[in-house]
Protein backbone atom coordinates (compact mmCIF):
# COMPACT_ATOMS: atom_id res chain seq x y z
CA UNK A 1 0.00 0.00 0.00
CA UNK A 2 1.21 3.47 -0.90
CA UNK A 3 -0.51 6.83 -1.11
CA UNK A 4 -0.01 10.24 -2.63
CA UNK A 5 -1.57 13.55 -1.75
CA UNK A 6 -3.49 14.64 -4.85
CA UNK A 7 -4.61 17.97 -3.39
CA UNK A 8 -3.18 19.19 -0.11
CA UNK A 9 -5.06 21.26 2.43
CA UNK A 10 -6.08 24.76 1.34
CA UNK A 11 -4.66 26.19 4.58
CA UNK A 12 -2.73 25.10 7.64
CA UNK A 13 -4.26 24.28 11.05
CA UNK A 14 -2.33 27.15 12.65
CA UNK A 15 -1.88 30.67 11.34
CA UNK A 16 1.42 32.51 11.27
CA UNK A 17 -0.01 34.94 13.84
CA UNK A 18 -0.97 32.13 16.25
CA UNK A 19 2.45 30.53 16.00
CA UNK A 20 4.36 33.80 16.39
CA UNK A 21 2.33 34.52 19.52
CA UNK A 22 3.24 31.08 20.88
CA UNK A 23 6.91 31.63 20.02
CA UNK A 24 6.82 35.19 21.38
CA UNK A 25 8.21 36.48 18.09
CA UNK A 26 7.32 40.11 17.34
CA UNK A 27 9.35 40.65 14.15
CA UNK A 28 8.85 39.45 10.57
CA UNK A 29 12.39 38.38 9.70
CA UNK A 30 11.60 34.72 10.54
CA UNK A 31 8.16 34.59 8.89
CA UNK A 32 9.30 32.34 6.03
CA UNK A 33 11.00 29.93 8.44
CA UNK A 34 7.97 29.84 10.75
CA UNK A 35 5.62 29.27 7.80
CA UNK A 36 7.77 26.31 6.71
CA UNK A 37 7.79 24.95 10.26
CA UNK A 38 3.98 25.12 10.40
CA UNK A 39 3.69 22.90 7.33
CA UNK A 40 6.43 20.54 8.54
CA UNK A 41 4.73 20.22 11.95
CA UNK A 42 1.38 19.39 10.28
CA UNK A 43 3.07 16.72 8.17
CA UNK A 44 4.84 15.36 11.27
CA UNK A 45 1.56 15.10 13.19
CA UNK A 46 -0.19 13.50 10.18
CA UNK A 47 2.58 10.95 9.66
CA UNK A 48 2.77 10.13 13.37
CA UNK A 49 -0.99 9.81 13.96
CA UNK A 50 -2.33 8.57 10.61
CA UNK A 51 -4.74 11.52 10.60
CA UNK A 52 -5.22 14.07 7.86
CA UNK A 53 -5.63 17.23 9.90
CA UNK A 54 -7.39 19.37 7.28
CA UNK A 55 -9.38 18.35 4.23
CA UNK A 56 -7.19 16.92 1.47
CA UNK A 57 -7.56 14.51 -1.42
CA UNK A 58 -5.54 11.30 -1.21
CA UNK A 59 -5.01 8.51 -3.73
CA UNK A 60 -4.05 5.18 -2.17
CA UNK A 61 -2.81 2.13 -4.11
CA UNK A 62 -2.69 -1.66 -3.65
CA UNK A 63 -1.40 -4.38 -5.97
CA UNK A 64 -4.57 -6.45 -5.56
CA UNK A 65 -7.81 -6.60 -3.60
CA UNK A 66 -7.59 -8.07 -0.09
CA UNK A 67 -8.40 -11.74 0.45
CA UNK A 68 -11.18 -10.70 2.77
CA UNK A 69 -13.55 -7.79 2.59
CA UNK A 70 -11.75 -4.72 3.96
CA UNK A 71 -9.24 -2.19 2.66
CA UNK A 72 -7.75 -0.07 5.46
CA UNK A 73 -6.94 3.49 4.43
CA UNK A 74 -3.76 5.24 5.51
CA UNK A 75 -5.35 8.51 6.62
CA UNK A 76 -8.43 9.25 8.71
CA UNK A 77 -10.94 10.74 9.26
CA UNK A 78 -12.52 9.72 5.97
CA UNK A 79 -14.96 12.31 4.61
CA UNK A 80 -15.86 10.77 1.26
CA UNK A 81 -14.71 8.42 -1.48
CA UNK A 82 -14.24 10.16 -4.82
CA UNK A 83 -13.68 6.96 -6.80
CA UNK A 84 -12.62 3.34 -6.37
CA UNK A 85 -10.85 1.96 -9.44
CA UNK A 86 -8.78 -0.95 -10.67
CA UNK A 87 -7.07 -2.25 -13.80
CA UNK A 88 -8.87 -5.31 -15.15
CA UNK A 89 -7.27 -8.38 -16.76
CA UNK A 90 -7.40 -6.67 -20.17
CA UNK A 91 -5.48 -3.63 -18.91
CA UNK A 92 -8.51 -1.32 -18.87
CA UNK A 93 -9.38 0.97 -15.96
CA UNK A 94 -12.69 0.07 -14.31
CA UNK A 95 -14.66 1.84 -11.58
CA UNK A 96 -16.34 -0.01 -8.72
CA UNK A 97 -19.83 1.29 -8.02
CA UNK A 98 -20.45 2.77 -4.59
CA UNK A 99 -23.31 0.29 -4.19
CA UNK A 100 -20.72 -2.52 -3.92
CA UNK A 101 -18.94 -1.20 -0.83
CA UNK A 102 -19.39 0.90 2.28
CA UNK A 103 -17.05 3.74 3.12
CA UNK A 104 -16.54 3.47 6.89
CA UNK A 105 -16.12 7.07 8.04
CA UNK A 106 -16.24 6.19 11.74
CA UNK A 107 -13.44 3.64 12.24
CA UNK A 108 -9.82 4.61 12.60
CA UNK A 109 -8.20 3.64 10.40
CA UNK A 110 -10.90 4.49 7.92
CA UNK A 111 -11.78 1.63 5.65
CA UNK A 112 -13.61 0.45 2.57
CA UNK A 113 -15.79 -2.59 3.30
CA UNK A 114 -17.00 -4.82 0.47
CA UNK A 115 -20.69 -5.76 0.47
CA UNK A 116 -21.31 -9.45 1.29
CA UNK A 117 -23.03 -10.09 -2.03
CA UNK A 118 -20.20 -8.58 -4.11
CA UNK A 119 -17.04 -10.39 -5.26
CA UNK A 120 -13.82 -8.49 -5.82
CA UNK A 121 -12.99 -8.51 -9.55
CA UNK A 122 -9.77 -10.02 -10.92
CA UNK A 123 -7.09 -7.44 -11.57
CA UNK A 124 -4.22 -7.28 -14.03
CA UNK A 125 -0.92 -8.52 -12.65
CA UNK A 126 0.66 -5.05 -12.43
CA UNK A 127 1.79 -2.94 -9.48
CA UNK A 128 -0.77 -0.55 -8.01
CA UNK A 129 -3.65 -2.19 -9.89
CA UNK A 130 -6.23 -1.03 -7.31
CA UNK A 131 -6.66 2.53 -6.06
CA UNK A 132 -9.05 4.63 -4.06
CA UNK A 133 -9.24 8.41 -4.30
CA UNK A 134 -10.75 9.89 -1.16
CA UNK A 135 -11.07 13.02 0.92
CA UNK A 136 -9.93 12.98 4.55
CA UNK A 137 -9.49 15.60 7.23
CA UNK A 138 -11.45 18.23 9.09
CA UNK A 139 -13.31 20.91 7.15
CA UNK A 140 -11.50 23.71 9.00
CA UNK A 141 -9.00 24.35 11.79
CA UNK A 142 -11.81 25.05 14.25
CA UNK A 143 -12.95 21.43 13.96
CA UNK A 144 -9.58 20.02 15.11
CA UNK A 145 -8.88 18.80 18.62
CA UNK A 146 -6.97 21.41 20.59
CA UNK A 147 -4.40 18.78 21.58
CA UNK A 148 -3.40 18.26 17.92
CA UNK A 149 -2.82 21.99 17.52
CA UNK A 150 -0.89 22.04 20.79
CA UNK A 151 1.31 19.17 19.58
CA UNK A 152 2.06 21.23 16.48
CA UNK A 153 2.89 24.32 18.56
CA UNK A 154 5.23 22.34 20.80
CA UNK A 155 6.99 20.80 17.80
CA UNK A 156 7.31 24.16 16.06
CA UNK A 157 8.71 25.72 19.24
CA UNK A 158 11.27 22.96 19.57
CA UNK A 159 12.36 23.22 15.94
CA UNK A 160 12.48 27.02 16.10
CA UNK A 161 14.73 27.03 19.17
CA UNK A 162 16.87 24.06 18.05
CA UNK A 163 17.77 24.69 14.43
CA UNK A 164 20.63 22.24 14.25
CA UNK A 165 20.24 18.49 13.75
CA UNK A 166 20.26 16.58 17.01
CA UNK A 167 19.64 13.10 18.36
CA UNK A 168 15.96 12.26 18.71
CA UNK A 169 16.61 9.80 21.56
CA UNK A 170 20.26 9.81 22.56
CA UNK A 171 20.04 7.07 25.19
CA UNK A 172 18.38 4.40 23.03
CA UNK A 173 19.87 5.09 19.62
CA UNK A 174 22.11 8.12 19.11
CA UNK A 175 22.20 7.46 15.34
CA UNK A 176 18.54 8.47 14.90
CA UNK A 177 18.58 12.20 14.33
CA UNK A 178 15.79 14.66 13.62
CA UNK A 179 16.82 14.99 9.95
CA UNK A 180 16.70 11.19 9.73
CA UNK A 181 13.08 11.20 10.90
CA UNK A 182 12.20 13.69 8.15
CA UNK A 183 13.91 11.54 5.54
CA UNK A 184 12.02 8.39 6.64
CA UNK A 185 8.90 9.53 4.80
CA UNK A 186 10.89 9.86 1.56
CA UNK A 187 12.64 6.51 1.83
CA UNK A 188 12.08 4.28 -1.20
CA UNK A 189 13.65 1.08 0.13
CA UNK A 190 14.52 -0.45 3.48
CA UNK A 191 18.26 -0.12 3.81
Amino acid sequence: MAYTIVTGPASEPLTLTEVKLHLRVDHSSDDNLITMLIQAAREYVEQTTGRALLSQTIREYWDDFPTCCTLDLALSPLTSVTNFQYIDEDGATQTISGSNYTADTVSKPARIVKRDDYTWPTVDDVPNAVWVTYVAGAANAGALDASLKQAMLLQIGYWYENREDMPVNETNNPRIRSAGWILEKYKTAWI
